[in-house]
């Protein structure tokens, strides 16, 4: 996606749930905007799920983790509103789209000018994720980590890995290994 005058820079992060594409977008994106001239915007595909409000709790829930739970058309509408506002004359607009299933919408990986992979171990990205919220009592972290044996690392196996595989194969997609 570039506006009239080539100004828009869409960046993918996609990546493994725990392998810290909500905090490398959120760095990246306070980096640019320190250099000047920069805008950049975050979007985050977490924000698009089809479900209202939170989720039900772990032991409760059922697989949400497919590609089915994403309102795809809205964040491709999302995108190309930001394209639309990037500025046309000065400046540099970045657009950082983050997300577990990003690689899997063609549409979106079409509007990206830059895809980044975080690549990342099943037991890095367990952790990772316990420790988003340290307060969760014992049988919290117990279901989590169910959830996301059952769940979560499934669907990363399914629907991401293979893409990325075949992406970083053809030289379409960047990969960086996360510690």
């Amino acid at each position: 996606l570039c506006n009239n005058m080539g100004k828009l820079l869409v960046v993918g992060l996609c990546g493994p749930s725990g392998s810290g594409k909500s905090t490398q977008s959120q760095a990246l994106a306070e980096e640019l905007r320190g250099g000047g001239g920069v805008s950049a915007t975050v979007l985050h595909a977490d924000h698009y799920f089809h479900h209202p409000g939170p989720p039900p709790p772990y032991k409760e829930r059922g697989d949400m983790e497919g590609p089915e739970t994403v309102d795809w058309a809205r964040l491709a509408a999302d995108m190309d509103a930001c394209a639309a506002k990037a500025p046309s004359a000065d400046g540099q607009t970045v657009l950082i789209v983050e997300g577990f299933l990003l690689l899997w919408c063609e549409e979106v990986v079409r509007r990206c000018g830059l895809l980044l992979f975080l690549r990342a171990g099943k037991e890095e990205c367990l952790a990772r994720r316990l420790a988003r919220n340290p307060d969760r009592d014992q049988g919290e972290r117990e279901d989590l980590a169910s959830y996301f044996e059952r769940c979560v690392w499934p669907a990363y196996e399914r629907y991401v890995e293979p893409v990325a595989d075949r992406m970083s194969a053809e030289g379409g997609l960047r990969e960086v290994a996360v510690d």
